[in-house]
């Protein structure tokens, strides 16, 4: 499944028109810039009939230039914050409380992280619905942990890539998506919105807008937010009806970025037909502190959470 979409991602998808590249040629200033070049074309001796194919042609790469640069400037201060984001910070061990209710009904997980201890035991479940863990259920939840660590590290998941969650994605989200920048007291607000992408009897992604909170004073991302209607893949045999997801990031070490404080989602969907029912997640991180890394283990960040890793496995 995650080859045939991405299949989609690659190659044959229809897809919008990229935004930085929508001229209005009815617009004032595109037609007055027009007759500028058309007169400078006749003078130097071109045909009426050519002067003005020229002159449009030569206009539209002008505006869609100048477009991809405005836009690029723009999201410049999210760009930094980003990039300021994913500098090296050195391994560090937290605790995750996580909250997953089921269609109303509520699993409470608290477990720990601790990337100096060997990769089997990195990750400890301390408590599930305020019940100790046997030995039974703890190896199978380190056995899970594990497995999902090895799944994203050898076949990064596909979908990833239709949400812009690092500095590169953003750059290009800047020039293929509608993008609008909202400036308010203490913060700003990047939002970008990509249209429809679909690939007949394969795949097909309905609208999604993604939106960033960036503190004006500091430069430093303090939210961002996803909100998806619709995506299936293969003929509905995986199926999300919608999406909300969201993180907050808080100054919990001093001198270095900012950490995820906490993360909420919520979706329906279907996998291979079965209904997901809704699903709400949350998840809390807390006494985050430093360690050293484990000797046979190379030193890591915290890096971009992808909102991919909430979803079910599409494979």
């Amino acid at each position: 499944m995650g080859a045939a979409l991405g299949l989609l991602l690659l190659a044959g998808c229809t897809t919008p028109v990229p935004s930085y590249r929508q001229v209005d040629q009815d617009a004032p200033d595109f037609k007055a810039a027009v007759g500028t070049e058309a007169v400078r074309l006749l003078a130097a001796g071109q045909s009426a009939r050519r002067a003005e194919r020229t002159a449009v042609e030569q206009v539209t790469a002008q505006f869609i230039a100048a477009e991809a640069k405005r836009r690029t400037e723009l999201v410049a201060p999210l760009v930094r914050a980003l990039g300021a984001r994913e500098q090296p910070q050195g391994c560090w061990a937290y605790t995750l409380t996580s909250i997953i209710t089921t269609e109303g009904k509520p699993t409470v997980e608290i477990a720990t992280f601790d990337p100096s201890r060997a990769e089997d035991r990195q990750w400890t479940l301390i408590r599930r619905d305020g019940q100790p863990p046997d030995e039974k259920t703890q190896t199978k939840f380190r056995e899970k942990k594990q497995s999902e660590a090895k799944k994203r590290k050898e076949k990064p998941n596909p979908l990833a890539d239709i949400f812009p969650n690092d500095r590169q994605r953003i750059e290009k989200a800047a020039l293929l998506d509608q993008i609008d920048v909202a400036v308010a007291t203490g913060t700003t607000t990047f939002a970008f919105k990509q249209g429809k992408i679909s690939l007949p009897l394969l795949a097909s992604v309905d609208p999604i807008r993604m939106a960033y909170e960036v503190e004006n004073d500091t430069g430093i991302l303090r939210r961002q937010t996803l909100d998806l209607t619709g995506l299936s893949v293969l003929a509905w045999s995986f199926k999300i009806d919608h999406l909300e997801f969201a993180i907050h990031y808080a100054d919990m070490i001093p001198g270095q970025p900012p950490f995820a404080a906490d993360i909420t989602a919520s979706f329906r969907g279907r996998l291979l037909f079965k209904s997901t029912g809704e699903v709400v997640v949350k998840m809390t991180f807390s006494d985050y502190h430093q360690v050293e890394c484990h000797e046979d283990r190379p030193a890591v960040k915290m890096g971009p959470l992808e909102v991919i890793e909430l979803l079910p496995p599409t494979q």
